[in-house]
């Protein structure tokens, strides 16, 4: 009897380690849904290709650990915000209604602290250790997606504008931790990109979603002028051909970069084409996969063609435009 006993609490003390383990795993994956942290992980890795496009003399791989884990805070901070502000909405919604919040999973009260949490630690941690204008564009980042894009959704089309600009936010914060705050033609050029192909990739996204987004009380583009999402699809990648010859006028790339992003505009120029002229949820799938593939390769491009020119401590140190 004895033995059953002590092989009775060995088996109920496994359960209970199983048990919390399990819970761990539940609570670490509604963390990662919270923070969006597969969208999340692509805008730190534009944080990372804006710290490598910089001038700098030699790497600081610290300071480039730490840019990164402080902006990724703050994008996870901004994303919880925007689940807490949208929760209800979200059940109306087929593709975000099993999310942690309207599913009833987590509470708001728990949401909250983890977005103030994150969204303390992230600035503080730039400020403290990085930079103050790459801190306060973090807190910007948090402001502009939390307090201005999210209520913007379920108000005016102009919304997506507004995202894109939250977007083109963080190769800056990558560039401004390299240069000591200074906004010169280079962080523009990063920030333009990101803003401009932001544009056709999520009109193309919100084309075959427009039914959800009407369901949601959402006012996106493809709800209120569903004809402007390729009208604008086309435009804003039209716009983004001149960019390559922007970075290699800025010095950041040799002038081979011009040639082979203007071959990468090109063919997600045609992909707009066909959407503008076709007008079905099959060329905006299409062109939105383009734009997936576009970014990274458009990115990895610039940094394959950077312009390994010296810059000297004084010329880093002194500010053209800072926060």
């Amino acid at each position: 009897m004895e033995r059953r006993l002590v092989q009775g609490g060995a088996a109920g003390r496994g359960r209970v380690r199983v048990s919390f383990l399990q819970s761990i795993r539940e609570t670490l994956a509604m963390y990662s849904e919270l923070g969006k942290i597969k969208l999340g992980s692509m805008v730190v890795i534009t944080t990372m290709a804006g710290y490598y496009m910089a001038p700098f003399s030699s790497f600081d791989l610290k300071r480039f650990a730490l840019t990164s884990l402080g902006t990724g805070l703050a994008v996870i901070s901004a994303n919880t915000f925007n689940h807490i502000i949208e929760a209800k909405l979200d059940l109306r919604m087929v593709r975000t209604s099993t999310r942690p919040l309207p599913s009833g999973r987590m509470s708001s009260t728990h949401a909250t602290m983890f977005g103030v949490i994150t969204g303390i630690v992230g600035p503080a941690l730039l400020m403290a250790r990085v930079d103050n204008t790459a801190a306060a564009l973090a807190l910007a980042n948090i402001v502009l997606y939390a307090g201005v894009y999210t209520p913007l959704k379920q108000m005016h089309p102009i919304n997506t504008w507004v995202g894109s600009v939250v977007g083109a936010i963080p190769p800056m914060i990558g560039w401004v931790a390299v240069t000591k705050g200074k906004l010169d033609l280079g962080a523009w050029a990063l920030g333009g990109l990101l803003f401009l192909w932001q544009i056709p990739h999520f009109l193309s996204l919100s084309f075959p979603l427009k039914e959800d987004y009407a369901r949601a009380g959402y006012k996106m583009l493809s709800v209120t002028n569903v004809d402007a999402v390729m009208s604008l699809s086309y435009v804003f990648s039209a716009m983004l051909l001149p960019l390559g010859f922007v970075s290699s006028y800025a010095g950041m790339t040799s002038w081979v970069y011009a040639i082979d992003s203007t071959l990468c505009n090109g063919y997600l120029l045609w992909m707009a084409h066909k959407f503008y002229t076709r007008r079905d949820t099959t060329s905006a799938r299409k062109l939105f996969f383009a734009s997936l593939i576009y970014l990274p390769l458009q990115m990895s491009l610039m940094m394959l063609h950077k312009s390994n020119h010296p810059v000297s401590a004084a010329a880093v140190a002194t500010p053209s435009l800072s926060l």
